[in-house]
């Protein structure tokens, strides 16, 4: 399990790292990309939680325990405009979970509108 805490930090930090560096050119875009990239890390983390656990977790406090073996560095993860990333298990929906940001214009669209939603992403999660 120490192997697994080792990637997914070393992906949290490049990830910040390549947000600093498309903070450069077209703000909106960049933040976009920002968010995309802790979207798919996130998802990434539900599903090694499910892998773990064998269930979804109830919210992002699963991910970070304050004990024991995290999945993800923290359960409070916000997005490129300083907004938590939103998580809501949905087990009757087609959809297990829903994660998304609220996006720019800082209204709630449950993952519609201008959210960004982590499963029209086109990042590929293994």
């Amino acid at each position: 399990m120490g192997r697994l805490k080792f990637v997914l930090l070393f992906f949290f930090i490049v990830c910040l790292i390549l947000g600093l560096f498309f903070f450069e050119g077209n703000p909106k875009k960049q933040r976009m990309q920002t968010t995309s990239h802790s979207l798919a890390g996130v998802g990434r983390a539900i599903y090694l939680f499910k892998e773990k656990f064998n269930r979804y977790p109830k919210d992002l406090d699963e991910l970070a325990p304050p004990e024991g073996d995290f999945i993800y560095p923290t359960a409070r993860i916000l997005d490129a405009w300083e907004q938590p990333i939103i998580y809501k298990y949905t087990p009757t929906e087609s959809k297990t979970f829903k994660l998304y940001s609220i996006g720019e214009n800082n209204k709630d669209e449950s993952g519609d509108g201008d959210d960004l939603n982590f499963w029209r992403l086109k990042i590929k999660i293994q």
